[in-house]
Formats: C-alpha cells, sequence, structure tokens
C-alpha cells in the first residue's frame, strides 16, 4: 500500500511543559559538567562563525574507529534525515516500517515524495522480508530505526548486514537510541548501502542544542557536502558535544541511571495491568488495562491528572499501546501515584 506523508503528519510536538511529562527522550541528569564548562568558555565566542567541526570530527572517528571522510555533522539527527531525503528523494518515494519515528514520513511532504508503510511483525519486530518487497522503482531509501521508535525493539546489526545484502536501494538507519544498547552497525566496513544516523540529544543530554551526526561512504558524504550550505552546526553544539564525547564516564553514569528508571517504572506499571514490551532503548510501550479501551481513552484521562505520555495510536496497529521515556525518581513515583489513582476511580 502506497500512501501520501500527511497520514502520518499528525505527530507529537510539545507545546508547554506539563507537571508530569514522560513523552520526551532526553537525559534527566542532564548534560555531563564538562559541557557546561565549554558552553561558558565559547559563548565569549559568539561574535565569530561556527568553528571546530574538524576536531569534533576527528573525536567520533576515534570513538568508532572509522575513517573522518565517513563522517558529516548535522543540527541534530533530524536535520540530517531531512537532509537526506531532500539530495536524494526529492519526489521520489520510500519504505518505512509502518510503526517508526515518524520524521522521515513527514520531511516526504514538503519533497511531494510518497511513503510504502510495511506492517510490523506480530511479535512488533521489524517485518525485513516484507521491508524489501514493498520497494518500488521510484524508492530511494528504506528507512527505519534501531532501535526501533516507539518499541525500543533492537533489531541485531548481522540481520541488518543480511537486509542491506540483498536491498535494491540503500538502508537509511536512525541509530539515535543506539547508546543504550551500546552497540551499533557502524565500523570501517560499513557496506556502502548503508546510512547511519547518530544524535547527541538522548544520552548525551544535548537535546536543546540540536546536534547529530551521520556515518556512510565517503562518495555519499562527499555527494551530501556538495549540496549542503556552510555553518549548519553551531559553535555551542560543537563544543558540547566535543566535551560530551570525550566524558564516557558520564556517560556510562548517564545510561546505568535511565536504564534502571525504565526497569522500575517497567515493574510497577506491570502490577497495574499494563502489558509491557520489553525494550532495549531508552524508552518502553505498555498496552492500556482493558478498562479504557484505547490509548487515547488512556491519554485523555491522564491529562486531567496532569499527566502526559506519547499516545502511540498514531502508529498503525498501537491504538492501545503508550510510549513512555523515565525521568528522574521523583517524577516516576508521582507518576505511578497517579496511575494508581487513575485505576481505582476508572
Amino acid at each position: 500500500m502506497t500512501i501520501l506523508p500527511d497520514a502520518y503528519s499528525h505527530t507529537y510536538v510539545p507545546t508547554q511543559r506539563v507537571a508530569i511529562d514522560l513523552t520526551l527522550s532526553e537525559n534527566p541528569l542532564g548534560a555531563s559538567p564538562k559541557v557546561t564548562k565549554a558552553l561558558i568558555e565559547v559563548a565569549g565566542r559568539s561574535h565569530l562563525y561556527p568553528y571546530g567541526e574538524k576536531a569534533l570530527i576527528a573525536l567520533i572517528a576515534q570513538h568508532h574507529h572509522i575513517s573522518e571522510n565517513m563522517i558529516l555533522l548535522g543540527a541534530g539527527a533530524n536535520q540530517l534525515l531531512e537532509e537526506f531525503l531532500r539530495v536524494f528523494a526529492l519526489r521520489k518515494s520510500i519504505v518505512v516500517p509502518a510503526a517508526t519515528f515518524p520524521e522521515s514520513v513527514a520531511c516526504m511532504i514538503p519533497l511531494q515524495g510518497s511513503v510504502h508503510p510495511v506492517s510490523l511483525r506480530d511479535d512488533l519486530r521489524l517485518n525485513l522480508p516484507a521491508l524489501l518487497k514493498a520497494c518500488q522503482v521510484d524508492t530511494r531509501f528504506i528507512h527505519l530505526c534501531n532501535p526501533n521508535n516507539p518499541t525500543g525493539i533492537w533489531t541485531e546489526s548481522s540481520r541488518l548486514l543480511q537486509l542491506a545484502k540483498y536491498s535494491p536501494v540503500p538502508l537509511l538507519i536512525s541509530e539515535a537510541g543506539a547508546d543504550f544498547v551500546r552497540q551499533t552497525i557502524i565500523s570501517r566496513f560499513l557496506p556502502p548501502n548503508i546510512i547511519v544516523v547518530r544524535s547527541f540529544s538522548k544520552a548525551y543530554g544535548l537535546a536543546g542544542l540540536r546536534i547529530g551526526y551521520c556515518v556512510a561512504s565517503p562518495e555519499i558524504i562527499s555527494t551530501m557536502k556538495c549540496n549542503l550550505r556552510s555553518f549548519r552546526v553551531s559553535s555551542p553544539a560543537i563544543a558540547a558535544a566535543k566535551a560530551a564525547l570525550q566524558d564516557q564516564e558520564y556517560l556510562r553514569k548517564s545510561i546505568a541511571y535511565i536504564l534502571r528508571e525504565k526497569a522500575w517504572l517497567m515493574r510497577e506499571m506491570s502490577t497495574l495491568d499494563f502489558k509491557i514490551i520489553p525494550s532495549r532503548g531508552q524508552n518502553f510501550i505498555a498496552q492500556v488495562p482493558e478498562k479504557f479501551g484505547s490509548a487515547d481513552h488512556f491519554c485523555e484521562t491522564a491529562s486531567h491528572y496532569g499527566v502526559a505520555v506519547v499516545n502511540c495510536s498514531i502508529y498503525p496497529g498501537l491504538n492501545q499501546y503508550i510510549r513512555l521515556s523515565p525521568q528522574k525518581r521523583q517524577t516516576n513515583k508521582k507518576f505511578v501515584l497517579i496511575l494508581k489513582k487513575i485505576m481505582e476511580t476508572k
């Protein structure tokens, strides 16, 4: 089935913070103190055009053990996805899992493109053979997230490499949440038909600064650079990313904390008749209790208590699911207490 991307355009965009907000994938501990120091130091250079990209690219290359000419920086993973689609998929089509991060689908609207969605398997894992079959003559990418968003389910790199081997088009893989899995498909042997986009927003705690990067073959990176404007990433973002990448101890601390809070939330919610889907990512999804009937009903009820979660009914087949991003324990406890009140009064 082919659809126009405006069917997916009603994505979650926050307009204001609520009392108990578990919608956004942020680091509740904030960024490394070294990031704060770097931002203070760069503040006095705000009159200068951005520089420092080469130093950051060198750090990323060292981190992944790859060549520097395989790396392109961008103002967040979302911008990089949009740029790849603009350069390679104008008025063309892409193939996506029907339930995945909808940004790439929304990006196809101004590009006058179309989208071929592929249903998840019954176990909510990606249906890789079906993604291949959905490719059309005008298809330019298979876009997927790993771990998938919203489900948090991880697909082993070996399976994606096998998919790339038989795919007629490149794989555009978003690894925005891969830091929590501590795995990546990135290596110096990355096949030329795989493009990987990564983010500093989540585990590194730089969501407000908008910086990410992609890894691809030198040929693809060169083509992209020829089609992009200069000074796409700000000096504060570059300085912050350099500092964050050099503080791996803080990264490990953040990941451990977030995963502990996720596990705690999952346990608490399972005692309240929520069906929890195992997740390797930062987020997880849960099927609401039968008494609510749908995620729409649950989210409407929760909003009256000042609670916000992601309503997964925007995704085909997930109309009874909500997505949650763990916060600090104090916030998570308040959320569970409100859940208990809702369950008692429902």
